[in-house]
């Protein structure tokens, strides 16, 4: 009767294969494998910006912020956060226009300086799922909205200071 048995080399290049595997499961984990910190991953960094902090970059950009909240559809006036104006002026709502402000369908009184909870009356009522735009526009000096003569604000960088909002069935009312 003869027996047959696994070559010596067999043998030899099976444990070799086991060690190495055996060695790598004991390995720490190297610097690329390592999970990054909550700030370091790439959800984070996705993340938008919150309106709380766009509003405060503005105030770090210059003298002029606007902040606001989305807002029900259906109404016919908006309530902002706040506006912070460095010289009088008004607070414009634009429709959107393919990504960029529209037609003025609402303009607030005059106002000047840190203005907490204005309202802006509108021309018509917030369309459900619309994107509208809150935009801060100076006085030329005579205390009245003239679109050819007050133009909008700008940051130190040339930058429109304004925040667009979104008109909601479901936004919680900031109404007084």
């Amino acid at each position: 009767m003869r027996r047959t048995t696994l070559p010596k080399t067999w043998i030899f290049f099976f444990v070799i294969i086991l060690v190495l595997i055996i060695a790598s499961l004991l390995q720490p984990a190297t610097k690329s494998q390592e999970i990054p910190a909550p700030s370091q991953t790439a959800t984070d960094q996705m993340l938008p910006v919150s309106r709380e902090a766009n509003a405060d970059g503005m105030l770090k950009n210059g003298d002029n912020a606007i902040y606001l909240t989305d807002q029900v559809s259906g109404q016919s006036k908006i309530n902002i956060g706040y506006a912070v104006f460095a010289k009088p002026g008004f607070i414009t709502v634009r429709e959107d226009n393919q990504g960029m402000p529209g037609k003025i369908v609402g303009i607030s009184t005059l106002l000047n300086g840190r203005v907490e909870s204005p309202s802006v009356e509108l021309t018509t009522s917030l369309q459900a799922n619309q994107v509208y735009y809150a935009e801060l526009v100076s006085d030329d000096g005579n205390g009245t909205f003239e679109e050819s003569k007050d133009h909008p604000v700008n940051d130190k960088d040339k930058s429109v200071v304004l925040m667009s909002f979104l008109a909601r069935r479901d936004a919680v009312s900031t109404a007084p």
